[in-house]
């Protein structure tokens, strides 16, 4: 079943970008669109709340955060139109509403704290967007209770697995270098 929720995380991605980066080689964009494009296809975002896995969860929220990077690496492309770039924006808009209508319950979860960090860097790093406001505010509010609820009195992450508490600094860190 991981394995399932890992396929649709779409991780892989970011390092195909930086390959791309790496060599210069438009193979990689063109496989990245073909890929991103066919996904979108057969899993077109829902309106509201959804019970949908591909949507819900770490998924939407580990690609929300992977995104504005991946745009980074293969912006400079020319195979990079104006129409994927269409394409690529609306997709990201409707990660961060989606995720906004599909908070992960209990908000003590880490799950919830990495949909949070998607949600803040969106309205940081895409300040374009007309909901870039409404989704600093919402995501910095959460971040700021988070700091709370993810960790015990003794300050060991609140899932109490060793590797969630690196994984809840690190996402903590991240959104502070941003």
């Amino acid at each position: 079943q991981e394995y399932f929720y890992q396929k649709h995380r779409h991780q892989w991605m970011l390092t195909q970008a930086k390959v791309y980066r790496a060599t210069g080689d438009e193979s990689y964009i063109l496989g990245w669109k073909e890929a991103y494009s066919d996904w979108l296809k057969k899993y077109p975002c829902p309106a509201g709340k959804t019970s949908q896995m591909q949507w819900t969860g770490l998924q939407a929220s580990a690609r929300a955060i992977d995104q504005p990077s991946i745009f980074q690496y293969f912006l400079r492309s020319e195979n990079f139109t104006p129409e994927w770039l269409t394409v690529f924006l609306k997709a990201y808009h409707d990660h961060i509403e989606n995720i906004i209508a599909n908070w992960y319950e209990p908000e003590t979860s880490n799950i919830r704290l990495s949909q949070q960090q998607a949600v803040t860097m969106a309205g940081i790093l895409m300040p374009e967007f007309k909901d870039a406001a409404s989704w600093l505010q919402t995501g910095t509010a959460a971040i700021g209770r988070q700091v709370t609820v993810q960790f015990n009195a003794d300050g060991v992450q609140n899932e109490l697995d060793p590797s969630y508490h690196i994984g809840v600094v690190a996402d903590f860190y991240n959104i502070y270098r941003i």
